[in-house]
């Protein structure tokens, strides 16, 4: 790798880290809207994970303000982030997106946020869709007994989220991370590569007694899956099931396993009947689909059918339309989603035994143990929200 930029660092308050991958239809608003923040004392550092679509060149020729660091192949999300983080040395570090454009405010206000209040750990930004600046994208992200992480406020209207309030980690695409408590925790799991780095890492944050929180004052507009090219696609579908194996591993002890196992081992067939099935809008239905008209409502109802379980039924139909609605069931641009990932989806799950086992002595212990009661808690809770 080289660091392209010959410039020193100026021991800033705030290092900017955008990892990028293929970027090229979107680093350029980006980095324009970065140059843009009413807070000057940053820098910005760009991690490019070896482009080949001419994203890095561009980079280097237009915005010469810009660190850019170039890895010699791709590396996956967590160790680009990484690479930047090992490259900073300011006291706070924004993790960024390639495919987002910020307000003006956009630093200052992340900052503000969490300057001086030493318990929280990370302050997620208000992620608006790029495409329809009336929604959310993600308010921050949950975690709950049935082993699905899930963000806040995903397709709601923008109005309601105003308040600062607690989440259990934050967003990777936007987020505002205090250094002194990575050097406690440590950085992003690059064994994830890419999918639950990010909610593992507020995991690790929570297990040590600190908060995660979002700001509605720091606005990113997010386009989505920029660099996969769409929201759900056998890569995501591997990934994510064997990270979420993998994270469930490291931050639980064996007692918790024991007593989240009814519900994770639901969790984990619910989303295998979904993608063995096929997770596409009614072909009656035009436009845009919804969670209900593009598989969540149709999905409960041929589960209750396949199973005859009354209460995976129930379960079911209360819950999938949150849990799938636009992460699971509609394509960015509305479009059918490929049918049958279970086999893509047992493999990931595969893989995440494999990691279990390969690290056996990766898992996390809590610098306290009432934390992992406090953790239980909000699982519970987070499921009665998915509920």
């Amino acid at each position: 790798m080289a660091n392209e930029n010959n410039s020193d660092f100026n021991n800033k308050i705030i290092d900017v880290i955008i990892p990028n991958y293929n970027g090229l239809k979107f680093i350029e608003n980006c980095l324009l809207s970065i140059s843009k923040q009413t807070l000057s004392n940053f820098d910005t550092i760009v991690v490019d994970n070896d482009s080949t679509d001419g994203s890095a060149e561009l980079i280097r020729e237009r915005f010469p303000w810009v660190h850019l660091i170039r890895l010699k192949k791709n590396y996956g999300f967590a160790r680009a982030a990484n690479e930047g983080i090992r490259h900073s040395e300011a006291e706070y570090v924004v993790l960024l997106n390639n495919d987002t454009v910020v307000n003006k405010n956009f630093i200052e206000n992340l900052y503000k946020a969490i300057d001086n209040k030493k318990d929280v750990f990370s302050y997620q930004a208000k992620m608006v869709n790029l495409y329809n600046k009336e929604v959310m994208d993600s308010a921050g992200d949950l975690y709950c007994m049935f082993g699905w992480a899930f963000s806040v406020g995903k397709d709601k209207p923008v109005s309601e989220f105003t308040k600062d309030r607690a989440i259990f980690s934050a967003c990777g695409g936007a987020a505002i991370y205090r250094r002194s408590i990575l050097d406690e925790i440590g950085l992003f799991d690059e064994r994830h590569f890419c999918y639950l780095e990010d909610v593992d890492l507020g995991y690790r944050a929570r297990l040590f007694g600190y908060q995660n929180r979002f700001c509605p004052d720091a606005v990113v507009y997010h386009a989505g899956s920029g660099t996969t090219g769409s929201r759900h696609n056998p890569f995501k579908v591997r990934l994510s099931a064997g990270n979420n194996i993998f994270l469930i591993y490291k931050n639980m002890p064996l007692w918790q396993i024991c007593i989240n196992f009814p519900f994770l081992l639901l969790g984990h067939l619910i989303k295998l009947v979904y993608f063995v099935g096929k997770g596409s809008r009614d072909s009656q239905n035009s436009g845009k689909p919804t969670g209900k008209e593009s598989g969540a409502g149709s999905f409960a109802q041929s589960l209750r059918l396949r199973s005859g379980q009354r209460a995976v039924g129930r379960i079911a139909q209360r819950s999938l339309y949150a849990e799938f609605t636009g992460k699971f069931c509609a394509a960015p641009n509305g479009e059918p989603l490929r049918k049958g990932l279970g086999k893509e989806y047992l493999q990931g799950i595969g893989r995440g035994f494999r990691l279990c086992r390969r690290y056996s002595d990766a898992k996390i212990k809590a610098k306290d143990p009432v934390n992992y009661l406090k953790i239980q808690a909000e699982l519970g809770i987070y499921s009665f929200q998915r509920l």
